[in-house]
């Protein structure tokens, strides 16, 4: 196997090992809610007042599972970051867009996760009874949502763009490398 061909498969397999720690990720999350609903569920049912043991251990399976799905995800990126490089080394004139657009994807995550928090802020500090004047309310939080659109739109571009990347992969299937079936773990991952 030549340079270049290994420098093709070694992207793909780190593609779909980008892709399996991604849907781990959403599995994850997806039973820390179920946990976290009933937990809230059953606390409700059976005392109307939640205990503070309650809500310790509801704030506290919360956040082990938000560390773990950012772990995943974070090694996720690392891998899907090595994988373009891998493709770009490749071919660049055909594959080299896949690291410019996950560079506008994490850019544009930034964005957003940080127009989130800083619009968290803002509403927090507003007063109990609300702002007295409607354009107070849209001074405060309307330059947050903006940026917050602004973020989402960056990363939805920068999916479509990649996906462009995996749609040029298909034509290098002499190979013979299973791409059927890592274009379906890879797809399933966005």
């Amino acid at each position: 196997m030549t340079e270049d061909v290994r420098e093709l498969v070694d992207g793909l397999y780190k593609l779909r090992t980008r892709t399996l720690l991604q849907i781990l990720a959403v599995i994850v999350s997806l039973i820390g809610l179920a946990y976290v609903i009933s937990v809230l569920g059953l606390s409700i049912f059976m005392s109307p007042q939640m205990g503070l043991d309650s809500i310790v251990s509801t704030i506290g399976s919360i956040v082990l599972v938000s560390f773990i799905s950012g772990i995943l995800i974070l090694t996720g990126f690392i891998y899907w970051f090595m994988a373009t490089g891998n493709l770009r080394n490749y071919n660049p004139s055909k594959l080299g867009i896949g690291r410019t657009r996950v560079t506008i994807i994490v850019i544009g995550l930034i964005i957003t996760l940080l127009a989130i928090l800083a619009l968290a802020g803002a509403v927090a500090t507003l007063p109990p009874a609300g702002p007295r004047e409607p354009a107070l309310l849209f001074a405060t939080t309307g330059g947050f949502v903006i940026l917050v659109l602004l973020g989402l739109i960056m990363v939805f571009i920068g999916w479509i763009l990649f996906s462009v990347m995996l749609i040029r992969l298909e034509t290098w299937s002499v190979y013979r490398i299973p791409f059927t079936q890592q274009g379906y773990y890879i797809l399933l991952g966005l």
